[in-house]
């Protein structure tokens, strides 16, 4: 008789993705509905949801200060998804090196160069000592990520499920397009915020074939040969362009192109490549959401320090709103050489 062969079970990365998302939003919807009950935002999500501890877990890390070294840097990784899966440049980040920098400042990570050849060497003769170039990628220090929506109360009228909802698009939109924009920038590190991951990247020039699909192709080996030069490897290579280049690329080389192509606005009419050994991001804490009925909004891209002086300003008491803020520390920044990108390409 044949013995039974087990077979190894393989972990469902988008389930336990959708899981952690789902947490995370409820977390958060509670906590939104609960200001409006002036309640108890366990309670609240107990009442709502009553057998997702998952949830209750994640309420307690977003509600209360919890730090990296309770809470795996990884789970930072999803817990940020959670809140703007729509994000290209989060998407990268779990592509490449997670650091955890709770009580650190910076971080450097070295880039071994390329090995020169070892030549044969003949009996009884020395051996070279091979002598490898080497560099160093700095992160740090994290900069703070604030990003703040105002939903009516009528948030507590609705389904438990249909509340998620609408919080899922509010934070998600506005988290995704804030980080991508800084993410995919090309300004220099500030006090404010870490460089850009294209900053100080020369653009490539496009293709000017005369058809789409050549004018792609040679973009496409055009960036994967620039990093390449850089001595840096190409078999993890993570292209994202704007909506039309993503889609494209996806529609014309199919499933037989086997790198990551994402899509984010903030590269809209390019294409940018990214060899993700080369890309790392460091977090400190987790992110904390905090929600408020009488705080005043400033819905400005470029708010004012005096927000009576520059407006759309909304008061949440007078406008019956739930102000929701979410606090994070972050911090990217990628090898020289391994980010490339090719502006206003043809196809």
């Amino acid at each position: 008789m044949n013995a039974d062969v087990k077979l190894p079970v393989r972990l469902d990365t988008d389930a336990l993705d959708a899981s952690d998302r789902r947490a995370t939003l409820r977390a958060v919807t509670a906590l939104a509905v609960a200001a409006v009950r002036a309640a108890d935002p366990f309670v609240m999500l107990k009442a709502a949801w009553p057998d997702d501890r998952q949830a209750a877990n994640m309420l307690r890390a977003v509600s209360t200060p919890a730090t990296t070294s309770t809470y795996p840097v990884a789970n930072v990784i999803g817990l940020f998804r959670s809140i703007a899966p729509k994000s290209a440049a989060l998407e990268l980040f779990g592509y490449g090196r997670s650091i955890d920098l709770s009580g650190l400042n910076t971080v450097s990570i070295p880039h071994i160069g390329a090995l020169p050849v070892a030549p044969f060497v003949a009996e009884g003769a020395p051996g070279p000592v091979l002598q490898s170039p080497t560099s160093a990628l700095v992160i740090g220090p994290t900069r703070k990520i604030l990003v703040m929506a105002g939903v009516t109360r009528e948030l507590d009228q609705a389904t438990p499920q249909g509340a998620v909802n609408i919080v899922a698009t509010i934070l998600g939109d506005a988290a995704a397009k804030s980080l991508d924009a800084a993410a995919f920038g090309s300004a220099a590190a500030s006090a404010v915020a870490p460089a850009g991951l294209l900053h100080a990247v020369t653009p490539l020039a496009a293709s000017t074939a005369t058809t789409a699909l050549s004018a792609m192709f040679e973009d496409v080996g055009n960036l994967a040969e620039a990093i390449g030069d850089n001595d840096i490897d190409v078999n993890e290579l993570v292209f994202i362009g704007g909506p039309k280049q993503a889609v494209a690329m996806k529609l014309y080389v199919g499933n037989r192109f086997d790198y990551p192509i994402l899509s984010s606005v903030a590269l809209k009419g390019s294409l940018a490549a990214f060899a993700a050994p080369a890309i790392a991001s460091a977090y400190a804490d987790l992110p904390q959401v905090e929600t408020s009925l009488e705080s005043m909004l400033q819905f400005n891209d470029a708010p004012a320090t005096d927000p009576m002086t520059a407006g759309p300003t909304l008061s949440a008491f007078q406008q019956e709103l739930i102000n929701i803020k979410v606090r994070g520390r972050a911090a990217w920044g990628v090898h020289p050489g391994g980010a490339q990108v090719v502006n206003a390409v043809s196809w």
